[in-house]
């Protein structure tokens, strides 16, 4: 009786390697591998530079500029398109002196305004106008890595 119990504990322990060995082979399934980290590829996809080709105020010409100078707030439509071709892209920003928006502001109070693509300058000068509107522009180009 003693030599079945001694040979059914070295059978079952027997039976119970031969399983874990068995185990050990069997392919173990994969986990799914953690999501890379999303990275943001900053370099532009084209290597031209935007050019202004026109500027155009709602309620005024660009030569002329405003009636007053030093006190305007006004939409602006630019045309622009990568050197060397006729790709034209339009654009609509607001520029502004910060007299015109102090008035805005004081005109109502206890109210608020947030603005994008909003250029502030200290006079009307087209020059330094449309230098900024082509920086502007050129970086909005860059950032988004528009392929033109």
């Amino acid at each position: 009786m003693l030599r079945a119990i001694i040979f059914g504990v070295i059978f079952f322990t027997f039976i119970v390697f031969v399983r874990l060995i068995l185990l050990s082979f069997q392919k173990k399934p994969q986990r799914p591998a953690a999501p890379a980290p999303a990275t943001i590829d900053a370099q532009p996809r084209f290597n031209a530079t935007m050019t202004v080709r026109k500027f155009e105020f709602k309620r005024f010409a660009a030569q002329t500029g405003p009636a007053d100078p030093e006190n305007f707030k006004e939409a602006v439509t630019v045309h622009a398109a990568p050197e060397g071709t006729d790709d034209i892209r339009i654009y609509t920003l607001t520029v502004a002196t910060p007299r015109a928006m102090e008035q805005a502001a004081l005109a109502n109070p206890g109210t608020y305004s947030f603005q994008r693509n909003l250029l502030l300058v200290p006079r009307y000068d087209p020059a330094l106008i449309e230098r900024a509107l082509h920086d502007h522009i050129n970086e909005i180009v860059y950032l988004s890595g528009d392929a033109g």
